[in-house]
């Protein structure tokens, strides 16, 4: 791995350290400009979007202090789920640095 290049974040990682992860992954649909729902919701998959989403972590650590972060993802974009988590989880570890 180049210096430069960080190393992804996982919920693997947070998990074997005791964090409980909670990880949403919202989509954009199509023909709805700004509207944004949960993959799971959809019963027709061709509706979503595959450019633009968001990407919702939540951490609570042992002390139960809760943190979130959020990755949003440019509709001229493609959306990719590990780097959304990767960015999630940084800004949510972060969160709860200054909690």
């Amino acid at each position: 791995m180049k210096d430069n290049q960080e190393k992804l974040l996982t919920v693997a990682e947070f998990r074997r350290k005791g964090f409980r992860v909670d990880i949403n992954h919202l989509r954009r649909v199509k023909g709805a400009p700004g509207v944004l729902a949960l993959k799971w919701h959809f019963t027709n998959h061709n509706l979503i979007d595959p450019h633009g989403g968001e990407t919702e972590a939540c951490l609570v650590d042992l002390k139960g202090r809760v943190a979130r972060g959020t990755a949003k993802v440019s509709w001229r974009d493609a959306y990719n789920r590990k780097i959304g988590i990767h960015i999630a989880l940084k800004r949510a570890l972060e969160n709860l640095e200054n909690v």
